[in-house]
Parts: structure tokens; C-alpha cells; sequence
């Protein structure tokens, strides 16, 4: 049996992975086995001075049990805001291992160590299925669900602060970076370029996927924009918003920018 995990950093969009991973797993092999239909309520937990520990109910509506396994990973970012995850013993959480039976729910209780001073701490708990096979004698490929569980421990203190620290365009392309500069994480709602010509036609309007923004570090941004209409193009707007502000940068464009 060949296992594939699909690591979900949503769960509401978990079905969604496994419906595209079984499309391109049907390439590779004949037989291919869906592990169970299970969710995570809530996605998040929050810790912090006045909640040392918290809970989330791991639901399974699939027919058969579901055996979970549980790990825990302090979440560091790296200069290009890409993840980073690190075995840890801050958490304490339990059980570590599960079945939950047919259409019932089992509670993941979790806590933290050492409390958070100046600035957030942020971790995840790892909820792994652990698949069986259900063929013997044939290629198979079971996928399994993967899901992170982010963990926020708030600071004494919080203050959310961010900035776009670059916002230009060179050889055809553009380039910006937002700078969190608080002490806990941001997580902004919608990070859009748009494009415009002289007479304030929007030319075209691209989502570049925003992710967290870890206290303290960058995350940058990048979009090649097509050669027709970068020629086109007077003025760029690059906009990044969350539920309590929205950042925005105005750059004028001319052609020789567009030259790649």
C-alpha cells in the first residue's frame, strides 16, 4: 500500500485537496482508498495569561473509526515567510493517540508550559490519520488528512502593527513585502495587485493568496504581469487587508519597466 497525506492548513478546505490528489493519484495506480470524512472544531485555539489551556472536538462522520495520531510543533517563519515547524515539549496535550468511533467525537485537550512575555508564541498541533489498508495483493494508495492546528499564545501585551515595506516593479515584474512589526501574528483577508491605464481602466486585478505574517518577520509577494498589458499599464495598486485596516500602495508605471 502506497499512503499519501494531504496536508490541510484548512479543514474547510480539506475535501477539496482530496478530491484533486485522487484525480492525479487515478493516474499512477488502479486502486486508490479515501481515509475518513473527519473534522476539526474549533480550527484554532488561542492561549494566553487568562487561558492556559483549551480544547477542540476532533468529529468523525465517516462509517467506520477513525485512528488519529497528535504531534507538537512550535511555527517559526523564514526570511521569505515560508514555514518552519520544530519538534517541541512546550505543549502538553492529550491523548496522543485515538479511535473515534463511527459518527462520535473525541475531545484534543491542549496547554502551554511557559506563558508568552513580549511577543506571541505560535505553534501547531499536527492531527494525523493513521489509514489501514483495506486491499491485500494489488497496488493501492490510501490518502490520508494531515491538519495543523495552529496555536496562538498571546503576549502580556498585544499590539498589531504592519506595513508594506516594498511595492515596485522591474523587468516586467512585480515585487512587494509586508513587514508585521507587532508582537502577534497577522493574517490578512485578501492581498490584491491591480493595474491601470492612463484613463483608470483596471487592465487586470491578480490575488496573490495571502498567509500569515508571523510578529516580527516579512512575507514578500510577487506577480510577472504579461507583456501586453504591463505596456498598457499607467499606475499599479497593491492592497493588503484584514478585518481592522487596510494597507495600500500607489506606483506609477512606465514602459521602460515592462522590458524583461
Amino acid at each position: 500500500m502506497l499512503l499519501a497525506y494531504i496536508y490541510c492548513k484548512n479543514m474547510e478546505i480539506s475535501m477539496r485537496y482530496r478530491i484533486l490528489s485522487v484525480l492525479l493519484l487515478f493516474l499512477l495506480t488502479a486502486s486508490i482508498g479515501l481515509a475518513g470524512d473527519w473534522r476539526v472544531i474549533p480550527i484554532k485555539m488561542f492561549l494566553g495569561p487568562k487561558a492556559k489551556s483549551g480544547s477542540v472536538r476532533l468529529i468523525n462522520n465517516y462509517q467506520a473509526p477513525l485512528n488519529l495520531q497528535v504531534s507538537a510543533k512550535t511555527w517559526s517563519q523564514d526570511i521569505n515567510g515560508q514555514d518552519i515547524y520544530e519538534e517541541t515539549d512546550d505543549i502538553i496535550f492529550f491523548p496522543r493517540v485515538m479511535t473515534v468511533p463511527p459518527g462520535k467525537e473525541q475531545v484534543l485537550r491542549a496547554g502551554i508550559k511557559i506563558p508568552a512575555t513580549t511577543t506571541e508564541k505560535t505553534y501547531r498541533l499536527f492531527i494525523e490519520e493513521i489509514p489501514e489498508s483495506t486491499r491485500t495483493g494489488s497496488a493501492s494508495v490510501t490518502v490520508a488528512i494531515r491538519f495543523g492546528l495552529p496555536i496562538f499564545v498571546a503576549p502580556l501585551e498585544e499590539k498589531s502593527t504592519t506595513e508594506v515595506t516594498i511595492a515596485e516593479i522591474s523587468n516586467g515584474t512585480f515585487t512587494a513585502a509586508v513587514k508585521n512589526t507587532g508582537n502577534v501574528h497577522f493574517l490578512p483577508g485578501s492581498a490584491v495587485v491591480t493595474g491601470k491605464d492612463k484613463t483608470g481602466q483596471e487592465i487586470f486585478s491578480k490575488d496573490l493568496k495571502p498567509w500569515y505574517i508571523l510578529a516580527g518577520m516579512s512575507r514578500p509577494y510577487s506577480y510577472s504581469i504579461p507583456p501586453g498589458a504591463c505596456q498598457k499599464l499607467a499606475t499599479l495598486r497593491f492592497e493588503i487587508t484584514d478585518s481592522t485596516q487596510q494597507l495600500s500602495r500607489d506606483i506609477p508605471v512606465s514602459g521602460d519597466q515592462c522590458h524583461q
